[in-house]
């Protein structure tokens, strides 16, 4: 692998760091799944899954069925939980990669392979895939059928990262509607059966509600979904990713003259321009363009200036000494992810997982 022109770095020892400090949220006999859907979150399978394995995770949560199939291929030995839909069509491969697989109706479990490993997921009020709470006749039919292994029960918050009176009580209620279930099931599945209602926002504000078992996807990652200095800082989480690309043209810009697409941008004076050789196909989002928002240069501050091209974007490099091939990180130090999704007005989980694979990962 080589750094001919974008790339994005993992920090091994920040991932490691994370996950001790998760291990302190958690009671002793919590068990954790690790969210590793979408490219763990944009960071790379590869470089994430494999190690938190060797870690001593031993359960996963991906979203279809080809990022499970993935994962075993990679030599992943633990459990891997489908969260989303898998057709039936290709139920047979369930069985064949050893997958837990999300069930949400009894129509849909009664249809899948004996032996089939599942979850069952309860809607608790976001109304998303899951049986209605207090469908408890429905939750009992999937209980009876033959040949199911039930190995978890799950719902998920709606809004766990807002704790607002309001959102409070929606949470509280969507907890203890959970409760309830798992009061229900007790007699019903095996002691070793998995309860979990708990993502990494609801974690952090709502710990008393961790049955025995907790999901968790950015706080491994080391970033929360929009930015909060306080709350990062009374976590110790570290940032797993950084994103750097690096200079490809420098060029003096006079006052007046125009720079990027549609003239979005003027210089107020002379100014000295560089090319980065990324763009939003690679991640860096056209919506970012004109905010502001800087990137890291020789270890100063500059402005990304015009409209984001598809595979380039244009940064004012008037106040730092630079020259061609030199290094710019575009995420990592004082631009965290947090901060670029606040410029771009979207949330840091999206932010980072649409990082385009086109981003070289390599370990740092």
């Amino acid at each position: 692998m080589n750094k001919d022109r974008s790339w994005i770095e993992i920090d091994h020892d920040h991932l490691r760091h994370n996950y001790e400090q998760l291990k302190k949220m958690i009671k002793k006999d919590t068990t954790i799944i690790a969210v590793v859907k979408s490219n763990a979150y944009g960071h790379g399978f590869s470089l994430i899954v494999p190690y938190l394995e060797s870690l001593g995770i031993e359960h996963f949560a991906v979203a279809t069925l080809d990022e499970a199939i993935y994962l075993r291929n990679l030599g992943i030995k633990g459990e891997i939980l489908i969260l989303g839909y898998t057709t039936l069509a290709q139920k047979d491969k369930l069985i064949c990669y050893d997958l837990s697989q999300t069930v949400y109706s009894y129509d849909y479990a009664s249809q899948l392979v004996e032996g089939t490993k599942v979850h069952i997921k309860i809607d608790t009020g976001m109304h998303r895939l899951g049986i209605d709470h207090d469908d408890l006749a429905q939750l009992a039919k999937i209980i009876r059928l033959n040949g199911l292994q039930i190995k978890g029960v799950f719902s998920h918050l709606a809004s766990s990262e807002l704790i607002d009176p309001w959102h409070d009580d929606f949470n509280i209620m969507q907890l203890e509607r959970f409760a309830k279930v798992h009061n229900y099931l007790q007699d019903l599945l095996p002691s070793s059966t998995l309860y979990h209602i708990l993502a990494s926002y609801g974690l952090i504000n709502y710990p008393q509600y961790q049955f025995n078992c907790v999901r968790c996807g950015m706080l491994f990652y080391g970033f929360l979904s929009c930015e909060d200095p306080q709350l990062t800082k009374k976590l110790d989480m570290q940032p797993v990713l950084s994103l750097k690309s690096r200079i490809a043209q420098i060029k003096k810009i006079k006052k007046g003259e125009y720079v990027g697409y549609d003239n979005r941008y003027q210089a107020k004076t002379d100014i000295i321009v560089a090319v980065i050789p990324i763009g939003y196909y690679d991640g860096i989002v056209r919506s970012l363009s004109n905010t502001q928002y800087q990137v890291i240069v020789n270890g100063k501050l500059c402005e990304i200036i015009g409209n984001i091209c598809m595979d380039q974007l244009m940064v004012d490099v008037s106040s730092v000494a630079c020259h061609i091939n030199d290094e710019v990180c575009l995420i990592g130090g004082q631009m965290n992810a947090e901060k670029m999704a606040k410029h771009a007005g979207c949330l840091t989980n999206e932010l980072l997982s649409r990082l385009s694979l086109r981003n070289v990962r390599m370990l740092k």
